[in-house]
């Protein structure tokens, strides 16, 4: 019997398993042996969608906290995602000038998840 419960370094990423294997055998005389194996497997993953498509996109749940300013809520006061909804990124909150072009990853942990 196994059993794995693992959490990613991104949140809401998680994989989890349980296995089992059982064994049976008779023998009924010194020609003739029978037998059975039984197995049970059950996996389950849900990860968010992470949105990078190569080595320098700007996207990724796992690059964004290195890259986002750390003063730009994620949402805004009225508890809305804070989107720009022009350029369909993140906005700027109460900066007159900050990095561009970069999504708020909320949504994508809220909204977006995959699981096989």
């Amino acid at each position: 019997v196994g059993y794995t419960d693992q959490d990613g370094m991104i949140k809401k990423n998680t994989f989890s398993r349980m296995t089992g294997r059982m064994n049976v055998s008779h023998r009924l005389n010194d020609f003739i042996t029978i037998g059975s194996n039984i197995t049970y497997a059950n996996s389950f993953n849900q990860s968010p969608n992470t949105g990078t498509t190569g080595a320098f996109s700007t996207g990724g749940l796992g690059r964004l906290p290195m890259v986002l300013a750390p003063n730009i809520a994620p949402y805004n006061a009225d508890g809305s995602y804070n989107i720009n909804k022009a350029g369909n990124n993140m906005g700027l909150g109460n900066n007159l000038v900050g990095p561009g072009g970069y999504y708020n990853p909320i949504p994508d942990l809220d909204l977006s998840k995959f699981t096989s």
